[in-house]
């Protein structure tokens, strides 16, 4: 695969080092999901991992509680809300040789809960109303001060379950369902792509995919130090049979989003 030149030596080493496994087939996997903090007053701050994954799968949210808990919270559940069924454990009490009593889970019920979307505030409520609150990551990937500079919002929240984030149209904002980094880096290269090219309207979907999630893989090498070039070669081969072809077709297009990249970071120093 031919390299091009570019103005970035970083940029170029980091695009180099995944062309060549891309080459090499050395690729890895990543795992992505819900890792945002919640509040400590909401019941789903302590569900499981599953449980996050099951209220996220129903109902693109992860902030949820019992009928009961929105109620003595000052909120009620609209009239006609379907309910988000999330594993509750069944227990049961035994003694030990010793005679010590222990309670062990010998299964699983579903019950039901309710987001807070799907609650208004109770006027007469002596007290006070849970407000909705605010969910950000854990950690800020780095480069969210440059989607910022291409006049995008990042918001931090559940997105449609067909997928983990979406970028908008230039000047708008960027949804963010997960803090997994190579995603942000992928919407950033959207935002990127556009900034660098005047056709990017006329552009298929799958250019500007395989744009896009190379390009990701390129900060993940050049930020993090991380590989990601195994989950970016399975994402650009549903657009494209050829992975690499498609990658060198696209290559010119990527080293100028990152001398954009470059011209902003210095911006921002």
């Amino acid at each position: 695969m031919k390299v091009y030149h570019t103005k970035s030596g970083k940029s170029k080493v980091a695009i180099e080092a995944v062309i060549e496994r891309f080459k090499e087939g050395t690729l890895s996997d990543i795992t992505r999901g819900m890792k945002f903090d919640i509040p400590s007053v909401f019941p789903s701050s302590k569900y499981s991992y599953r449980n996050k994954m099951m209220c996220y799968l129903q109902a693109d949210s992860i902030v949820t509680g019992s009928f009961n808990f929105w109620k003595s919270n000052g909120r009620l559940v609209q009239k006609g809300s379907k309910a988000i069924y999330i594993f509750a454990p069944l227990k049961a009490k035994r003694e030990d040789d010793s005679g010590e009593e222990y309670y062990f889970v010998y299964g699983y019920k579903l019950i039901p809960t309710f987001n807070i979307e799907q609650t208004d505030p109770m006027e007469d409520f002596e007290g006070e109303v849970l407000e909705p609150p605010t969910l950000e990551p854990k950690q800020l990937p780095p480069l969210v001060d440059i989607a910022e500079k291409l006049g995008l919002k990042v918001n931090w929240k559940p997105v449609p379950q067909d997928r983990w984030a979406d970028y908008w149209k230039k000047g708008e904002r960027i949804n963010m369902g997960t803090d997994e980094p190579s995603v942000f880096f992928h919407e950033l290269c959207h935002a990127l792509h556009e900034e660098v090219d005047s056709k990017f309207k006329e552009r298929s979907v799958q250019y500007k995919e395989v744009v896009a999630e190379f390009g990701a893989a390129v900060l993940m090498e050049m930020y993090l130090n991380e590989d990601t070039s195994g989950n970016a070669w399975n994402y650009i081969k549903q657009f494209a049979e050829d992975p690499s072809d498609a990658v060198e077709r696209a290559l010119m297009m990527i080293q100028r989003m990152m001398s954009k990249l470059e011209e902003l970071t210095k911006e921002s120093k």
